[in-house]
């Protein structure tokens, strides 16, 4: 059976496909990005692409606790490849005036 791939760089839409039980891998692009590529079934290629399309449309629903939960997860494979960028926080200075 052929399998289907799409690949994203919106964490978002990630979590969405995950919680859709589509499996991922994650790929470290540069210093500063991270792509996932998800892989489908051919019999699933109609569902996978509704999910997107209605993500895409801003009509897709998720379990909200779910969705919080998977995105914490899915963030923190991301900062282990890419880890963030902190710069210390510099106190604000008055202005003159």
């Amino acid at each position: 059976m052929k399998q289907g791939k799409y690949r994203t760089d919106d964490l978002a839409l990630a979590v969405t496909l995950a919680l859709s039980k589509f499996e991922y891998v994650i790929e470290k692009l540069t210093d500063r990005k991270v792509i996932w590529e998800f892989s489908y079934k051919e019999d699933q290629e109609d569902d996978f692409n509704d999910i997107v399309s209605d993500f895409w449309e801003f009509c897709t629903s998720v379990e909200p606790r779910a969705f919080a939960l998977r995105w914490a997860e899915m963030r923190r494979e991301l900062f282990d490849l890419v880890p963030p960028n902190r710069r210390p926080v510099q106190p604000a200075h008055a202005a003159n005036g």
